[in-house]
């Protein structure tokens, strides 16, 4: 019985992978600038905007692979299943976001391009309305305050007493 290979690559050109994993780049990456340009707390990580445009590219890439073979859709559910994530997501924006990269980098990586244009845009342009107006925003301050003490001595009381003080 030879050892035989079986390309099974046809289902998809060279220009269909670039256009998918091109625009899925761009979208990503215009995303990403949105998330940067309205983020407003003092938790903004390079890495967590990198990995939105990795994200997009990766999905468009898995959806490529799984096309419509729902044998392989399965089989990539239960690969991704032992993944794990050890970061806690800090705010409950940055999942949409996440949400929003990996819908558009489905809809790339299944060749519904305009749906990712679109979809891209119009989410996109929400947020920025929504930061520009400042939507359900609340009167509460918040801030944050950093104490750095000697690791020898209890300063708990006179920490309370200035912080009672001056607030």
């Amino acid at each position: 019985m030879p050892f035989e290979v079986q390309d099974l690559s046809g289902t998809f050109s060279v220009g269909d992978i670039a256009i998918a994993l091109s625009l899925s780049f761009l979208l990503s990456a215009f995303i990403a600038w949105v998330y940067r340009f309205t983020h407003r707390n003092v938790s903004y990580s390079q890495s967590y905007v990198q990995t939105l445009v990795i994200l997009g590219m990766l999905i468009a890439l898995i959806m490529l692979v799984v096309g419509s073979n729902i044998a392989r859709a399965f089989a990539l559910v239960g690969a991704l299943s032992v993944v794990r994530f050890r970061n806690a997501i800090k705010e409950t924006r940055d999942v949409g976001f996440i949400f929003l990269v990996m819908g558009v980098g489905m809809a790339a990586g299944t060749r519904f391009y305009t749906l990712a244009i679109v979809a891209a845009v119009a989410i996109s342009l929400i947020i920025l309305v929504m930061y520009r107006f400042n939507w359900f925003a609340s009167n509460v301050q918040r801030q944050v305050v950093k104490v750095q003490v000697p690791p020898d001595g209890n300063y708990t009381q006179n920490i309370q007493d200035v912080l009672i003080g001056l607030t």
